[in-house]
C-alpha cells in the first residue's frame, strides 16, 4: 500500500516537471520566432477573428490550437489584438 503511494506520488512528480519543461520549450520557441520576425499562419487566422469581433470564437480555437487554458487563451487573444504577438 505504501509503494503504491509512493509511485503515485512519483510518478505525478514526473509529469508534472514535464508539463513545465514544455511550457518553457513552448515559451523559448515563440520567443525565437519573434526575434526572427517569423508569423504564423495559425496566428493571423486567430488575429482575422478577433479583427472580425469573434473573440469567444478565436479563444476556443486558440485553446484547441496550443492546449491553452481558457485564461492561457484569453491571455493570448488579448496580446494577439493588441498586437504584441
Amino acid at each position: 500500500m505504501v509503494w503504491s503511494i509512493v509511485i503515485i506520488i512519483s510518478v505525478s512528480a514526473i509529469v508534472s516537471i514535464v508539463l513545465i519543461r514544455q511550457k518553457a520549450t513552448n515559451d523559448l520557441l515563440r520567443s525565437i520566432v519573434k526575434e526572427m520576425g517569423l508569423r504564423n499562419p495559425l496566428d493571423e487566422d486567430l488575429q482575422k477573428l478577433v479583427t472580425q469581433g469573434k473573440k469567444r470564437k478565436s479563444i476556443r480555437k486558440a485553446q484547441k490550437i496550443y492546449g491553452f487554458t481558457v485564461r492561457e487563451a484569453e491571455n493570448y487573444i488579448g496580446l494577439l489584438g493588441e498586437g504584441k504577438r
